[in-house]
């Protein structure tokens, strides 16, 4: 599922770099991916801060402030982990506050 997700959204060709710009197209794939994410996980939706600290993240997992990590492996979990948290804080979105306990919580394991 999350490579058809990554094919349509990025439109990758034959070779795929671990990589992507972080310019417009790559923050609109980053959320985009994680609109569908939300969409096949039955996640909670994501509000503008929560999204902004997903990309973020993927700009550190990627070690330079040009490019986005393109492990959405790794960032299909952080987003089912920020709405886990959402859910348990009861909120019917996830904030930014969520996806921070998520990457806190994965860096405590």
């Amino acid at each position: 599922m999350l490579d058809e997700d990554v094919r349509k959204l990025f439109r990758v060709k034959a070779e795929f770099d671990w990589r992507v710009p972080f310019d417009e197209n790559g923050v609109q794939g980053y959320a985009s991916f994680l609109s569908s994410q939300v969409r096949t996980a039955r996640l909670r939706h994501f509000d503008a801060g929560a999204v902004a600290r997903v990309i973020e993240h993927g700009a550190r997992l990627a070690g330079d402030r040009e490019w986005l990590s393109t492990r959405f492996v790794e960032i299909a979990g952080l987003a089912a982990e920020a709405s886990h948290w959402a859910s348990k804080d009861g909120s019917e979105l996830v904030r930014v506050e969520h996806v921070e306990h998520a990457i806190e919580q994965k860096v405590r394991r």
